[in-house]
């Protein structure tokens, strides 16, 4: 069916087609090398080798020098850095005790619940004891974290005893004692009650059993038991009466306890609930291994359980002495950990060297030809120089003496005499 003029104008017909311009081959061969050379270059990128920057130094330079190596990496034609970027920040900078926050909030505690107890404050001493403590059983136990837990119970005794609370002080200062064997109270600082009950309270009643369940190695009283849980698992302790604190910690977890009081001929559950550790804390508890192994076996497990951490088998460490910026490799094959050696004048990427060295170079040898022998032809006389000039000489001298000698006999004979062309001499 057609289409009047005025349904077609409305239509807008003939509509107009863009017109697109097509690829020609210069562009598209040129587009085709680029897209290959991109290619190429991602598959080389890929083989690269990571390599983890650890920095031991605890200095700002050392961190400088660490981050500096991180961003050469980044370009480098055979390595790169880690994986996991966001692991980068925990391998340099300073070295913090993940357990030091814990430390400084327990004696902030310790100090509040001492300004109470002077007070006469005794039920905010011993709520701010025991806050103290609580804090302490996210921190790994310590012989630090023992003594001010030690401190805390002895304070909270006290408070205790000015609550008209004997059993619970009673119980406090049993557990400031298995904490800290060596504390006893000097009579010159302390009340006399105060002495005689905490003598009083370091016998026990009797013996009871502590179920530990939970996972990683158990502390009790901040003596490790000799017993690592696998997750899910139990363990029985005997222990004698009053309270206790329980301890699970370990590489692979967060620390985590409790505090359990034991009955005696009974038996108490410590319950203490899991908390594996990030990848970001291992690393951080790796790297201060390192720094602080005690011997090169030591070191040398640290390294390994940080390369596996990481994902890595190369690695570049950065140490002082004696404020000198000293630098060693490690690669997870023999020798190991490279001979220590330090920093002058070198750019970073040279620090790179022993873990990626340039190729040798290719050495032409250089071939020395003989010379060229000329074949030494025996010539006739005849074809000797001086001979051939000696006879075109004697050649032309015979030709001159035979011209000459025409010459001469030619003027004898009288042959042309001018005489014979006078018109006299034509008459007779």
């Amino acid at each position: 069916m057609g289409h009047t003029p005025e349904v077609i104008a409305a239509l807008g017909w003939p509509r107009k087609v863009p017109y697109t311009k097509a690829m020609s081959p210069r562009l598209a061969a040129r587009t085709a090398v680029v897209c290959i050379l991109i290619f190429g270059t991602a598959i080389v990128r890929a083989d690269r080798r990571p390599v983890a920057v650890i920095d031991l130094t605890n200095t700002a330079p050392g961190e400088a020098l660490a981050t500096e190596l991180g961003n050469v990496l980044n370009n480098h034609l055979e390595l790169k850095p880690i994986d996991d970027q966001t692991l980068f920040k925990n391998l340099l900078g300073q070295i913090v005790d993940e357990d030091a926050d814990h430390l400084t909030d327990a004696r902030t505690f310790k100090q509040g619940a001492e300004e109470r107890l002077a007070k006469f404050d005794f039920p905010g001493a011993a709520e701010t004891a025991t806050s103290g403590q609580d804090r302490l059983n996210s921190a790994a136990p310590t012989p630090a974290v023992v003594e001010l837990y030690a401190e805390l119970a002895f304070i909270l005794g006290q408070a205790r005893l000015g609550e008209r609370s004997p059993k619970l002080a009673a119980t406090a200062f049993r557990l400031a004692h298995q904490l800290n064997p060596r504390f006893t109270p000097n009579p010159a600082r302390y009340l006399p009650e105060v002495v005689q009950a905490f003598d009083a309270a370091r016998t026990a009643a009797g013996i009871g059993k502590i179920d530990v369940r939970g996972s990683g190695r158990v502390f009790i009283d901040g003596k490790e038991a000799g017993t690592s849980l696998a997750p899910g698992g139990t363990a029985w302790f005997d222990a004698p009466t009053g309270t206790h604190v329980v301890w699970l910690t370990g590489p692979e977890r967060d620390t985590r306890g409790t505090r359990v009081t034991v009955v005696a001929q009974q038996k108490e559950t410590a319950n203490i609930e899991d908390a594996p550790a990030t990848t970001a804390t291992k690393v951080r508890r790796a790297r201060l291994a390192l720094k602080n192994a005690p011997d090169a076996s030591a070191r040398a497990a640290a390294i390994r359980e940080l390369a596996s951490l990481l994902k890595v088998r190369d690695a570049v460490l950065l140490t002082t002495v004696n404020d000198k910026t000293i630098i060693q490799t490690w690669r997870d094959q023999a020798p190991g950990f490279s001979a220590l050696r330090e920093r002058k004048t070198e750019k970073p990427i040279d620090l790179l060297a022993p873990l990626a060295p340039p190729p040798p170079k290719k050495v032409i040898p250089r071939v020395i030809e003989p010379p060229i022998k000329i074949p030494v032809v025996e010539k006739s006389w005849y074809e000797k120089r001086p001979y051939q000039i000696g006879g075109s000489v004697g050649v032309v001298v015979v030709v001159s003496v035979i011209v000459y000698a025409l010459r001469a006999w030619e003027r004898h004979i009288g042959v042309n005499d001018p005489q014979f062309d006078r018109p006299e001499t034509m008459a007779r």
